[in-house]
């Protein structure tokens, strides 16, 4: 992780920490992980996509998490529940923040929320994951993002590879797939001949 990449997202996590719980967190330098996850008792998984591809994924302990949905709900009433959409909920607003940052470079999925801390789930990706520390009155959490970069395909060669018909079955089942519009227009933008053949035939 480069130094730009790592204060953009050192950035996002005082921005989402700061809205939430008014001050920053502690967070420490990134940790270089090659598969497995470091994970505290609940944790919600992104998959990245588009001109990257990959995973992100935010892990809290259970304090911590409590504290945010008192800050955020104005309850004391804490239950698995509001604990689950609470991981979920941090997740979505640190992959904003970080995409926002990004401009707009890639999409991110639904939070995959866990309980737990099962270390069987691991990365697939070509490079390391970075793992950053992030510690708020001695409750402790973990941001972790792995990803590779995709080669972009110039637009023109669009027209090379597929034709009309092509295009449109390609739109067809991405919208029955539910997928968010502007994911699909991105995938019909600068998909080629070979993905199109592994994914839509």
């Amino acid at each position: 992780m480069t130094k730009d990449v790592f204060h953009i997202i050192n950035g996002s996590i005082n921005k989402v920490f700061n809205t939430i719980l008014g001050s920053n967190p502690t967070i420490g330098d990134p940790i270089k992980k090659e598969k497995e996850l470091v994970m505290e008792d609940y944790t919600a998984i992104l998959g990245i996509s588009g001109n990257y591809k990959g995973i992100l994924y935010f892990s809290s302990s259970k304090e911590l998490l409590t504290h945010m949905v008192k800050a955020l709900l104005k309850t004391d009433e804490i239950n698995e529940s509001r604990l689950f959409d609470m991981v979920g909920e941090i997740s979505n607003m640190l992959a904003g923040a970080i995409q926002e940052a990004f401009k707009g470079d890639f999409f991110i999925s639904y939070p995959t929320n866990i309980q737990g801390k099962q270390n069987h789930i691991q990365f697939r990706l070509t490079h390391s994951t970075n793992v950053i520390p992030i510690e708020w009155k001695k409750f402790k959490a973990n941001l972790g993002i792995g990803y590779d970069k995709i080669k972009e395909i110039e637009p023109a060669d669009l027209k090379k590879n597929l034709t009309i018909e092509q295009l449109m079955k390609v739109l067809e089942i991405q919208k029955k797939e539910n997928k968010p519009f502007g994911e699909i227009l991105f995938s019909l933008k600068y998909i080629d001949k070979d993905t199109f053949d592994r994914n839509f035939t």
